[in-house]
């Protein structure tokens, strides 16, 4: 469900994850990974999972019997709020992948992404994010063994039979998807000059990080759409009810969660074991997880760069009075702007090579087109 609205000086965004492809946010681990998720389609215990474009692949491994663990409660239960000024920052903070942060603006329809690409996130701005959450262990099993039809495949060595083996299992097994609930509220306020946006960030402050300070933040998020644009972006996985639209329903949403979550949780993660736990012969040339995605991270940096430089340059653009611009400031910045897009078109191509490649891709040629001169702000 997406819902948009207009009150007073307030711009909502509010949505139920639109649930369409898996979202990684991995822990950077050679043999084992966490990773958020926006659905289960495809997704169960002991089934395969390909960690360049987060899909489901076969059940390759012999499991043993799965564990329920109801002596389990809450392994974390959390509320922060905090400013973001970047692109990446935004991307943790969403749990977006490399490869699906690659693909924003060219074709990608997930929640997450989606709203990160619309978000068009600037230096010159005030942006923050709300999170609020709980989550359990879940049913949990672990792999005896490969099956033996892909044994062999891996025994052979050969270079085509281990991509081959890739392709259907994918690069490990999932062992774990703990359940909870998730409650996230991206916010924006436009500011018109420098000193505003420093007076604005200091009214506000930097974070908070306890359930009392979803209603201090809230207080302080009505008192700047007294006088500027507010716009809000929300998203929740597991619990019920309306979704929150309004800095006081952020700040109930926030408090409740736990007791919502606890009604009706849902999956949020799945925990990924590499192939390389199973196998027979350690010296089967299997990457890691993090040789998989080496390149593709590279890349994806390299488009967040990209995607940073031209959200201050569209800032630029839509409040040229905002700077102390001249008529030929415009153009130069629509050229550099242009050639950013190029730039990362380009980078979505040489990640489609990685994907196909396996994640071996020569990346050594590319480099941002460097920034113009910017007008100072007002």
């Amino acid at each position: 469900m997406i819902r948009l609205a207009v009150s007073g000086l307030f711009l909502f965004a509010a949505c139920e994850l639109a649930l369409n492809a898996p979202v990684a946010r991995a822990q950077q681990d050679d043999t084992f990974r966490i990773y958020d998720i926006e659905h289960t389609t495809g997704l169960n215990l002991a089934r395969g999972f390909d960690i360049l474009t987060g899909a489901p692949r076969a059940e390759c491994v012999v499991p043993k019997k799965p564990e329920e663990n109801p002596g389990y409660g809450p392994d974390s239960v959390g509320f922060r709020s905090y400013r973001i000024e970047n692109s990446q920052q935004l991307d943790r903070a969403l749990g977006i992948s490399a490869s699906a942060s690659i693909k924003m603006g060219v074709g990608s329809a997930s929640g997450s992404v989606s709203y990160s690409n619309a978000l068009s996130v600037s230096s010159y701005g005030l942006n923050y994010v709300v999170e609020s959450s709980i989550k359990q262990k879940g049913k949990s099993v672990l792999a005896e063994t490969l099956k033996e039809p892909y044994r062999k495949l891996l025994a052979s060595g050969k270079p085509e039979l281990l991509g081959r083996f890739r392709s259907i299992c994918g690069d490990g097994y999932i062992t774990e998807m703990p359940t909870g609930g998730e409650f996230k509220a991206i916010i924006q306020i436009a500011t018109n000059s420098r000193s505003e946006t420093e007076a604005m960030a200091a009214s506000i402050g930097g974070s908070y990080a306890a359930y009392s300070g979803a209603a201090s933040f809230s207080n302080s998020v009505k008192k700047a759409a007294s006088t500027n644009e507010v716009r809000i972006w929300s998203f929740r996985r597991g619990g019920g009810g309306p979704v929150p639209i309004t800095p006081d329903d952020i700040a109930t949403e926030a408090a409740n969660l736990p007791v919502s979550a606890a009604k009706t949780p849902a999956p949020l993660q799945i925990a990924v074991f590499s192939y390389t736990t199973v196998l027979d012969d350690p010296s089967i040339p299997l990457d890691t997880f993090s040789e998989r995605a080496a390149q593709i991270e590279k890349l994806a940096d390299l488009s967040s760069r990209a995607r940073n430089q031209l959200g201050d340059l569209q800032f630029i653009m839509n409040h040229p009075s905002q700077f102390y611009s001249r008529p030929t400031d415009l153009p130069q910045l629509a050229q550099e702007a242009e050639s950013l897009n190029e730039f990362r078109a380009l980078i979505k191509h040489r990640a489609d090579e990685c994907i196909k490649s396996d994640g071996a891709c020569y990346i050594g040629d590319l480099t941002p087109p460097q920034p113009s001169v910017r007008p100072a702000r007002r």
